[in-house]
């Protein structure tokens, strides 16, 4: 599936986008910053992974809602790639959180 003739935003562009709308979604979970990176899936496909640095481990329905509001407006701005979204709390959050 290839989308000749849409946008592709840069890094700096998706960065922005993404930010303002996980900010508000994944505050409840601590968020405190966003790595992007473009790649090519298993189907080699062009996609977006961004991976949300959060304190406590987010609920697939939360991660799911991020996920699709997140989608929806990259493709607002014609960039139509897939987004895969991992929450990933510190190490360190996660061994308090089992003692």
């Amino acid at each position: 599936m290839s989308y000749i003739g849409h946008a592709v935003l840069d890094s700096q562009k998706i960065q922005t986008i993404a930010l303002d709308l996980l900010r508000k979604r994944l505050k409840p979970f601590g968020f405190s910053g966003l790595t992007v990176t473009a790649e090519k899936d298993f189907d080699d496909e062009n996609i977006l992974r961004l991976i949300a640095d959060v304190k406590q481990i987010v609920p697939a329905s939360d991660l799911i809602e991020a996920t699709s509001e997140t989608m929806n407006a990259l493709r607002k701005q014609g960039d139509d790639r897939f987004v895969y979204l991992t929450a990933v709390p510190a190490t360190d959050d996660l061994e308090d959180a089992e003692e």
